[in-house]
């Protein structure tokens, strides 16, 4: 999942009501792009870096995506975007499509 897909992913079942919101949906698909980049960066250098006494030590991008994606669920938890509170915006929209008939 990129920026982009998050983007459409809340507009197509949130609204949001604060500009704080907005904020934070910025935030969450810009570090979602940053994880893409330094995904690519990994699968390009691999995930064993040389220290620097020349031992062998895992990637220095490792610690930084699982900071990255520790960050962006709290976003996302920030925008109540849990698979629950989906299902429920989704649920009632489309009792809403019913209802209106």
């Amino acid at each position: 999942m990129n920026g982009n897909d998050l983007r459409e992913s809340y507009r197509a079942s949130f609204e949001a009501e604060t500009p704080a919101e907005e904020v934070i949906l910025d935030r969450a698909c810009a570090l979602l792009d940053q994880i893409a980049a330094m995904e690519r960066e990994l699968e390009a250098t691999g995930y064993v870096a040389k220290g620097g006494n020349g031992q062998p030590v895992a990637s220095p991008l490792l610690p930084a995506i699982r900071a990255h994606s520790a960050e962006v669920s709290r976003l996302v938890k920030a925008l109540g975007m849990t698979p629950e509170s989906i299902a429920t915006v989704r649920g009632r929209k489309a009792a809403q499509v019913r209802w209106a008939r």
